[in-house]
């Protein structure tokens, strides 16, 4: 009873402030006593996040709660650019989120990162290892395994992360590494030539080989014509692995069991998952019982399949069992299945072509940059009410509360449009903006780039003469980044001018990148009310017949005209040349004359 009516007086006690006057300046003691008995309630669960309107959020200045609303309805997205090009997938080591380099572009050094924040927790070259660090890895415990590298395709090496030691092992038979598994006491390592090679994990002994077919062979034409495995799963008292067409079971013999045709036909691949298999290739996935082989759900996506995992993490707030996770080819988005059902739980137009999941949340990579992705917090159907607390005349230009607000939505660029504030500024200051996009050469210098650039024009039709700051966002997989980045800075520096009164105009551009955007938006930072003297005032101290020195300095010291800054140093050091050059010629005409 006193939950219940505690949480409805901090409810009533909410209603009323959002209907406060909006705060300027510092929060008051009040004020700071309110903000942190909701942060309390917040932490307790006595209140939703979603509970709390936008208003009392910028009334209060709890910004962090306000993105954190954002970021964990747009896939809570932290990225990280890698330095080189050519990354593996994402493992989880030691509790750290483990890339390597590709060691034949890049020297192949092993990035660790913390998993929470992706921050960089340490970066290692290990010569010894990335000489043999090939396409195929996997982890065992703290041992990370690696062949089939350009130095020798036919060896494998293992590196103990946690002692250093480097061991290595080679094919004794078949040739190019195409899969490595791992168990408490024994090393698998599938190649083509249909073989797996054993050896005992401890010592590396050589255990034995298993063949999928009597028939061995020197010849090359008939040796490319068995299979290549390319997964390995080890059960108990039974190996699967799959080949170019087959997928064949070994029970302790040296030729399988048994062997059957893949669900799918043609270049596809197979994930091993708990005794079924799970083949996939182009934009299809087959769920094979690997008793009979039979096939036992299939699905089909709107794109290519790149990479494709099962995960029991807890990744989505309603989950219920396993997932299936499957990244789109070319960095096109990522797909969530229920494991059980393949039904479609969540599509996310997001970047990364090789996957791992771990505390909670999804990790990918692409060939620049690891990205961690959250969304066990999403609400969309509150978070489509929240957003609808957001009163967009209540926002005005000038109020710190647009400032920050921007700073925020800017990295949102489809709720920025979507809450109308950009245009609701615009309109109540009389001025019209659009905007078009045109292909052509872009960025300085004579280096051939070519892409888009984002063509504006703005008419003011209020009798205000206007000095505006007008800067832009956008998302896409070209731009600033293939997904929703918070925190993130654009690269280009807004742009400020003039705009006179009365059906004045001003036109301009920005340089986007090479492929036109998607949720694109220009937005003024500043919409300010100026005088006609203060802009010829401006204009005469940017002008090569300025002799005034003390009307630039008052400019410089002046923050709404920084675009000018530049010009107006310039101007000062000239100034300052000049009033050097008449002073020491004063001084040489007083000794002649003295």
């Amino acid at each position: 009873m006193k939950k219940t009516t505690l949480m409805n007086w901090l409810l009533l006690s909410v209603l009323l402030l959002s209907f406060a006057s909006p705060a300027f300046g510092e929060l008051n003691a009040g004020e700071i006593r309110k903000r942190e008995e909701i942060r309390n309630t917040l932490e307790k669960g006595i209140l939703s996040p979603y509970s709390i309107p936008f208003e009392v959020y910028a009334n209060l200045k709890m910004w962090d709660e306000m993105e954190g609303i954002l970021r964990g309805n747009t896939h809570n997205a932290n990225r990280y650019r890698l330095p080189g090009v050519y990354y593996s997938r994402p493992f989880l080591i030691d509790g750290k989120i483990w890339i390597f380099e590709n060691p034949t572009v890049t020297g192949g050094a092993a990035y660790l990162f913390e998993p929470e924040t992706l921050d960089l927790a340490d970066t290692i070259q290990k010569i010894e290892y990335s000489r043999f660090d090939g396409g195929v890895r996997t982890v065992f415990r703290s041992t990370v395994i690696s062949g089939g590298s350009d130095k020798d395709v036919d060896t494998a090496v293992l590196w103990d992360t946690e002692s250093g030691e480097i061991r290595t092992v080679k094919l004794l038979d078949g040739h190019y590494i195409g899969a490595i598994q791992a168990t408490g006491d024994r090393l698998y390592i599938g190649s083509c030539g249909g073989l797996v090679n054993i050896w005992n994990m401890e010592d590396l002994g050589f255990s034995q080989i298993l063949r999928t077919s009597r028939e061995q062979t020197e010849d090359w034409a008939d040796f490319n014509q068995k299979a290549c495995i390319t997964a390995l799963l080890v059960m108990d008292g039974s190996i699967a692995g799959a080949g170019g067409e087959e997928i064949f079971l070994w029970e302790g013999e040296e030729l399988p069991l048994k062997s059957f045709k893949k669900a799918l036909a043609g270049d596809s691949l197979v994930y091993f998952h708990n005794g079924d298999a799970v083949v996939y290739g182009g934009n299809q996935a087959v769920l094979q019982d690997l008793r009979n082989g039979s096939a036992l759900r299939r699905l089909k996506t709107d794109l290519p399949i790149e990479d494709l995992i099962v995960t029991d993490e807890k990744l989505l707030p309603d989950q219920r069992g396993e997932l299936l996770i499957l990244s789109m080819r070319h960095n096109k988005g990522i797909r969530i299945y229920d494991y059980e059902t393949f039904d479609l739980l969540e599509k996310m137009n997001v970047a990364g072509e090789t996957l791992a999941a771990a505390g909670n949340a999804i990790f990918a990579t692409d060939d620049r940059h690891l990205y961690r992705y959250s969304i066990l917090g999403r609400n969309l159907a509150r978070f489509e009410e929240w957003l609808g607390t957001i009163q967009k005349g209540e926002i005005r230009l000038g109020d710190e509360r647009y400032s920050r607000v921007l700073a925020i939505l800017s990295s949102y660029p489809d709720i920025l449009v979507e809450t109308g504030i950009v245009a609701d500024q615009l309109a109540a200051h009389g001025l019209h903006l659009s905007h078009s996009f045109k292909y052509g050469k872009i960025g300085q210098g004579e280096g051939g780039l070519y892409g888009y650039k984002a063509f504006y024009e703005m008419e003011n039709r209020s009798d205000n003469r206007y000095l505006v700051t007008l800067n832009l966002s956008w998302s896409g997989q070209y731009g600033r980044t293939s997904l929703y980045e918070p925190r993130a800075r654009h690269p280009l520096r807004p742009q400020s001018f003039f705009i006179e009164p009365g059906r004045g105009r001003t036109a301009g551009s920005f340089d986007v990148g090479e492929k036109e955007p998607e949720h694109f938006i220009l937005y003024p930072e500043t919409i300010l009310t100026v005088t006609a003297d203060y802009q010829q005032g401006l204009t005469k101290a940017l002008s090569a017949e300025n002799e005034d020195l003390a009307l630039v300095e008052k400019y410089l010291a002046d923050e709404k005209v920084r675009q000018w800054h530049p010009e107006l140093k310039a101007q000062k050091e000239r100034l300052g040349q000049e009033v050097g050059l008449i002073r020491s010629l004063w001084q040489r005409a007083a000794g002649i004359f003295r």
